[in-house]
């Protein structure tokens, strides 16, 4: 066992080493058009799981997989998997979180962790492919990062955080997806707006969470954000 821990420990100092930075990478933040991508998250045990590298991906039909991930510091975790369930355990193996027991749909869920690294066990319930999504500030994974007007291109059937970096005070903030669902967040996972296809208000300079579902399309959708 002590074995197996040091290996999940050394996996996650070398995934911190390769991003050198805390939340999300920004390379996408300098262009004008965007098409997200997600991977696949392969089936890994317990004993050897996956190191979480970026904030979406996809799990196999009518799969469980195990990763491994590190928080930085004391911090809101939001995640939403599109069909199935979540358990969030220590470094030990110790159960933390789940919600098995909550019904194939769910929305998205925050809880609190501390400092530290944790594995997280998904299990996607249908026969077909379902999309899970994770992010905090604290934690080291790639992902989309928005700092001015972008047009995204989001495939189908994924749901997806999205940082979201407001420049100046009172810098009027538009999103749509028509095909989907869009709800914004400060970075405590405060909801700031209903779950709804559009968004429409006027945000104070600071960093922000969008949670992106395009999981009722079958293709690629644009999400449009405008700041003026």
């Amino acid at each position: 066992m002590k074995r197996k821990k040091r290996i999940i420990f050394q996996l996650l100092a070398l995934t911190a080493l390769i991003f050198m930075i805390e939340g999300c990478s920004d390379s996408n933040s300098n262009l004008n058009s965007v098409t997200v991508e997600t991977r696949t998250l392969g089936v890994h045990t317990k004993e050897a799981p996956a190191v979480l590298t970026q904030s979406a991906y996809r799990i196999p039909a009518s799969q469980s997989t195990y990763a491994a991930f590190n928080v930085a510091e004391s911090s809101t975790t939001g995640y939403m998997i599109s069909e199935g369930t979540v358990e969030i355990y220590d470094i030990n193996g110790s159960l933390l979180y789940s919600d098995i027991f909550f019904p194939v749909g769910n929305s998205y869920k925050a809880i609190s962790l501390d400092a530290g690294q944790y594995l997280i066990k998904i299990q996607n319930s249908i026969n077909e492919d379902s999309s899970f999504t994770i992010f905090s500030e604290a934690m080291v994974l790639d992902c989309t990062t928005i700092r001015s007007s972008e047009s995204i291109r989001i495939a189908g059937k994924v749901n997806e955080f999205i940082a979201i970096e407001v420049p100046g005070n009172q810098v009027g903030f538009q999103a749509a997806l028509p095909t989907g669902k869009l709800t914004l967040f400060d970075r405590s996972y405060t909801e700031l707006t209903s779950s709804s296809s559009s968004i429409n208000r006027s945000l104070s300079a600071g960093k922000y969470i969008l949670l992106v579902d395009n999981t009722n399309s079958q293709t690629y959708e644009t999400l449009e954000i405008v700041m003026e």
